[in-house]
């Protein structure tokens, strides 16, 4: 509820209970909700743009999670150097997590890229 009327999402049905194709929209409203996003904001979203905000939730958890794992990772590495003399497995093999060579073109793109999104300046 906003302002005292329902709004609904733009591809709903007439009786705005659900997209157009007949499916519910009851699950789509729980994951809102789960990720912490105001009701109100998710019925302005296009399906899409619900996908994406979807996406980044994912993202930012994977992201939240490779931390606590290198975080844990230093702390057993601390321990390990002062109690033990069996080092653990390095971190990239524990996060399995796959590292992208950038050309140097690629690089400078991306610095251009940031430079513009934060305003910067070149000197």
């Amino acid at each position: 509820m906003f302002g005292g009327i329902r709004h609904r999402p733009r591809d709903c049905g007439e009786d705005g209970i659900g997209p157009q194709d007949g499916g519910g929209i009851d699950e789509y409203l729980k994951a809102a909700a789960y990720i912490g996003m105001n009701l109100s904001d998710f019925w302005e979203l296009t399906p899409y743009e619900f996908s994406i905000v979807m996406d980044g939730y994912t993202e930012r958890i994977k992201a939240e999670q490779e931390e606590r794992i290198a975080l844990s990772y230093a702390t057993a590495l601390w321990t390990a150097q002062w109690f033990s003399k069996r080092r653990p497995p390095k971190l990239n093999e524990i996060i399995k997590k796959e590292t992208k060579k950038m050309t140097d073109d690629q690089m400078l793109n991306a610095v251009k890229a940031l430079n513009i999104a934060l305003n910067g300046e070149v000197t």
